[in-house]
């Protein structure tokens, strides 16, 4: 079984550049985001994993079409987060540790023009931290082969875009 709640708001800043050419978009954007997202797994019935991101950047490519003051787009890129991993029996911590992971993130999205130089947005972004290999040098040995959930994770985001053109 896996839970997963927010531990907090996450707050995010972007930066990109794109080009219109007619009716097709362009663009590359770079964000972070603060705060962040907890998982719980139970990984047997006395363990149960947690994964807590507290952090997070990407680095994406942006390819959308224009509908008249709606953007729809599709993105891809790469992915950093800071994570805190750990181990606990009861609630009890048996092992915990910070890393950063290096993963991959695509998603989707809609930017409205709701002035010459203000967009909202909302976009779905999925995270995907699984090819990184969690090392827990104090887990039982039982466990070294449970899944231990990475950080990946699908966050949906709304916000407002500042446009300087």
């Amino acid at each position: 079984t896996t839970i997963k709640h927010a531990s907090n708001l996450m707050w995010s800043g972007h930066l990109g550049y794109g080009l219109n050419i007619s009716a097709l978009y362009i663009g590359a954007e770079v964000d972070g985001s603060w705060g962040g997202v907890s998982t719980t797994s139970n990984i047997s019935a006395l363990y149960q994993s947690s994964v807590s991101v507290d952090w997070s950047a990407t680095a994406r490519a942006k390819l959308g079409v224009s509908f008249g003051p709606a953007l729809f787009y599709a993105t891809g890129g790469a992915a950093w987060a800071s994570r805190t991993v750990g181990v606990h029996s009861f609630g009890a911590p048996i092992v915990s540790y910070n890393d950063s992971a290096l993963g991959t993130v695509v998603g989707a999205g809609i930017d409205l023009k709701i002035l010459p130089n203000i967009s909202a947005r909302i976009e779905a972004l999925n995270y995907n931290f699984s090819t990184q290999t969690l090392t827990l040098s104090q887990v039982p040995a039982t466990l070294l082969h449970a899944p231990i959930k990475a950080g990946d994770d699908t966050v949906v985001r709304i916000g407002l875009s500042f446009g300087l053109n």
